[in-house]
């Protein structure tokens, strides 16, 4: 676990009522299973931006010189596969350029399938959490509540890093 994670886990922890019950003890395990999502998705979004930024510049020192400013631009603005070879200068670049795009386009389909995966993980812990939300509603009300959601909230939102 990273160590500004962990402070927000540690904070949630103390702020909470003394006696640690099995709603307080499933709800940190949800946060924590929210925040693994969070920061792999974010990775994930970062890696692929990459990928794609190495991509762009390997297609802009390729592009014929006499390619049209604005189709260039354009064509240097999409981060899809099948979008970039529908541009008529795709044909002129190399076949180095073309490979690696076809890599780019296979990683990004697998992250793709990935984060479908996540999001679905993601919203089986949302439905946790709300159970759990309205188990502390109905036995501590809803001032205890409207606490854990405050803690709760500012520990998710913590950086990844």
């Amino acid at each position: 676990m990273k160590p500004c994670f962990c402070i927000f886990i540690l904070a949630f922890l103390l702020i909470s009522c003394s006696g640690k019950n099995e709603q307080e003890q499933q709800l940190l395990q949800v946060l924590e299973q929210e925040k693994n999502i969070q920061c792999k998705l974010a990775s994930m979004k970062d890696s692929i931006g990459r990928e794609w930024d190495a991509i762009n510049a390997m297609l802009e020192k390729n592009l014929p010189p006499t390619m049209p400013a604005t189709e260039k631009h354009n064509m240097l603005q999409v981060r899809n596969a099948n979008l970039i070879r529908m541009f008529k200068s795709y044909d002129g670049v190399s076949e180095d350029v073309k490979l690696a795009l076809s890599e780019v386009e296979n990683k990004d389909l697998k992250m793709s399938e990935r984060i479908n995966a996540l999001k679905k993980e993601a919203q089986a812990i949302e439905s946790q959490k709300i159970k759990l939300y309205e188990e502390i509603l109905h036995k501590e009300g809803e001032q205890a509540l409207a606490a854990y959601k405050k803690d709760y909230t500012a520990a998710a939102k913590s950086n990844c890093n």
